[in-house]
């Protein structure tokens, strides 16, 4: 009986790349046989800083459970995602190559250059 359900729980399974860019697109995939032909969603979450921003992406899964999404990673600080019978996986971002914008006055007020 244990072995059975421990199959059951290992036939999910939520790729997410280990390293994420802010700017760059990423494949997420999600596999799960059981689930065949259905549509899943998978929740992705900014974990609340500086607020909670929730995205939500739908995915129809192929005859063998099999599907994907291109995500273009937005500049928060961190990542997670979640999706039918995984657990949350989290990942920070890396925010290198975002612009900063920069404050100058003009006239004694502050103006975005």
């Amino acid at each position: 009986m244990w072995g059975a359900m421990s199959v059951a729980a290992a036939a999910q399974t939520l790729t997410v790349p280990k390293y994420l860019t802010a700017g760059v697109g990423i494949t997420v995939r999600y596999s799960d046989p059981g689930r065949a032909g259905q549509t899943i969603t998978v929740e992705i979450d900014s974990a609340g800083f500086p607020s909670m921003i929730v995205q939500e992406r739908q995915i129809t899964l192929d005859e063998n459970g099999n599907g994907s999404f291109e995500w273009l990673v937005p500049a928060w600080l961190v990542a997670n995602f979640n999706a039918p019978g995984v657990g949350e996986i989290t990942r920070d971002i890396d925010l290198t190559n975002v612009p900063i914008l920069a404050l100058r006055c003009v006239d004694g007020r502050p103006t975005m250059s």
